[in-house]
C-alpha cells in the first residue's frame, strides 16, 4: 500500500495467517499492474489519400478527428519533413488542422506528420506529398538567325493546370532577367512552342529563361540557356521584301560595326521622296519599313523607286516597285 508500481510488471504478494496456538498458513498471489489510461485514437482524417501528387501553389488542408474514451483533451503536434530521409522536422501547427502553403516550397517530396497525445499515450499518422510543377520540359533551346532574330523553342512532356509561358532575358547568367514577351504565350495541347526575340543586339551573349504560370499564379523557372549574337562580317543591303509591294515593304541591311546610317528613297527622276533613317546605328542586323509615304506624309503614286544606303564608306543603290 502507498507504493506506485511500473505498468505491465508482475508482482508477488504473500498473505500470512496464524492463530494464537502457533498455527500458520501462507498464500502467494501474482499480480500484474495494468494501465488504466485509454489512449487517444485518430478516428478520421483528411485528405483520405496518404500518398499523392500536388501542383505547386495549391493550399493543402490536413485535419484529424480524435477519439479518447477518457474524454481527455489531446495535444496536437504537426511536423513537416523535407523528404522521407529528414529526421528533424519543422513544427508547423499545434491545432487540430494544418494548412500547407506550397507556393514557397521547392519541387520535392514532403512528409506531413500529426501526433496526438494525452500526455501518456499517443497516436501518429503521416502523409507523403509529391509536390510537382505544372510543367515538365522535354526540350528548351534557341539559336540566332540574323535578320530573323533569336528563335527560342521548347516542348513539354507534361502539363497540368498550366496557363502559359513567359520568356525573359539577361546579359549575364546570374543577372537581372527582363521579360521579352509582351503577353503570356498560352498553353497548347500539342506541347510545342516557339518565340522570336528581335530586340537582341549583336556582339554579345544573352541568357534566356522560361517561366510557366499555373492556375494558382505560381511561376516556375526553367533554364537559362545561352545564345551568342554574332555581328555580321561585312556591310550588306538586301533586296526589299516584298517586291513589288503594296502598301509597305521592308529594307534589310547589316553592319559589322557601328556607323552613321542614311537610307533615302528616290523616284525615277532622281528626286528625293523619303529619308527613312539618318542616325548612328549599332552593329548588327537591321530592318527599316517604308509605307509608301513621302517626307510630307503623302502617299506616293505607283511606279519604280530607288533606295540608297550609306554607312561609313559603304554605299549602294537598289530598285523597287510600288504597285497599286
Amino acid at each position: 500500500p502507498g507504493q506506485t508500481q511500473s505498468v505491465g510488471s508482475p508482482y508477488s504478494v504473500t498473505f500470512i495467517a496464524k492463530d494464537n496456538r502457533g498455527g500458520l498458513d501462507a498464500e502467494t498471489i501474482d499480480i500484474t499492474v495494468l494501465n488504466a489510461n485509454n489512449p487517444p485514437r485518430i478516428a478520421s482524417f483528411s485528405p483520405q489519400t496518404l500518398e499523392m501528387p500536388f501542383i505547386k501553389g495549391t493550399n493543402l488542408v490536413f485535419q484529424v478527428t480524435v477519439e479518447d474514451l477518457d474524454n481527455e483533451s489531446p495535444a496536437y503536434t504537426w511536423l513537416l519533413f523535407e523528404g522521407p530521409g529528414d529526421d528533424s522536422g519543422e513544427l508547423v501547427s499545434t491545432s487540430q488542422s494544418y494548412t500547407m502553403n506550397t507556393s514557397n516550397r521547392d519541387h520535392a517530396t514532403y512528409v506531413v506528420q500529426i501526433r496526438v497525445t494525452d500526455g501518456q499515450d499517443a497516436d501518429t499518422l503521416r502523409w507523403y506529398i509529391d509536390l510537382i510543377t505544372s510543367v515538365d520540359l522535354a526540350s528548351f533551346s534557341g539559336n540566332f538567325e540574323g535578320f530573323d532574330g533569336v528563335h527560342i523553342s521548347w516542348s513539354t512532356s507534361r502539363e497540368t493546370d498550366n496557363t502559359g509561358f513567359d520568356v525573359s532575358r539577361s546579359t549575364s547568367e546570374n543577372g537581372t532577367y527582363e521579360k521579352v514577351t509582351s503577353k503570356l504565350i498560352p498553353s497548347s495541347d500539342k506541347g510545342e512552342y516557339s518565340f522570336v526575340d528581335n530586340s537582341a543586339k549583336a556582339g554579345g551573349t544573352y541568357y534566356y529563361r522560361l517561366e510557366d504560370v499555373n492556375i494558382n499564379g505560381v511561376r516556375t523557372e526553367h533554364g537559362p540557356i545561352s545564345i551568342k549574337i554574332t555581328a555580321p562580317e561585312k556591310f550588306e543591303l538586301s533586296q526589299n521584301y516584298p517586291n513589288p509591294f503594296n502598301p509597305e515593304t521592308k529594307i534589310r541591311y547589316q553592319l559589322p560595326s557601328a556607323s552613321l546610317v542614311q537610307i533615302r528613297i528616290f523616284d525615277v527622276l532622281g528626286r528625293e521622296v523619303k529619308t527613312l533613317i539618318n542616325q548612328d546605328v549599332e552593329a548588327g542586323y537591321h530592318i527599316e519599313t517604308w509605307n509608301a509615304l513621302n517626307n510630307d506624309g503623302v502617299r506616293v503614286s505607283s511606279g519604280v523607286y530607288y533606295y540608297y544606303i550609306r554607312a561609313g564608306e559603304f554605299k549602294i543603290t537598289k530598285k523597287m516597285l510600288l504597285m497599286k
